[in-house]
């Protein structure tokens, strides 16, 4: 049976309950298994992430700025961990405070 306003229900408040909680039950396991090194692209890496974060929020606007493409050595799971983090804080702090300024991530290389 359809929902007629699922969009604010108790039901999909719920369902996101759930999942953010499953979501979490992954994150922990891939921050507890042995890291796996590669060569991956850092960019493509925090763009996906970013991407797949703001999609519920569209009035958030995320400013990128690194080299691509930016290669680099490590744990992608770990990393994708860290990143989904931080951007989620970043949203939910400026959903907050009600701004209009946007989220910016950077990357890059340091000495």
């Amino acid at each position: 049976q359809e929902f007629s306003n699922y969009s604010s229900s108790s039901t999909k408040r719920e369902w996101d309950r759930l999942e953010r909680l499953m979501k979490a039950i992954d994150m922990l396991g891939k921050a507890a298994a042995p890291p796996s090194l590669k060569e991956f692209d850092l960019e493509r890496l925090i763009s996906d992430i970013v991407n797949s974060e703001v999609v519920d929020h569209p009035n958030i606007k995320v400013d990128l700025h690194g080299p691509s493409p930016c290669l680099v050595r490590g744990s992608s799971e770990l990393l994708d961990l860290i990143v989904s983090n931080g951007v989620r804080n970043a949203i939910e702090s400026v959903l907050e405070i009600e701004t209009q300024k946007p989220i910016v991530v950077t990357w890059g290389e340091t000495d």
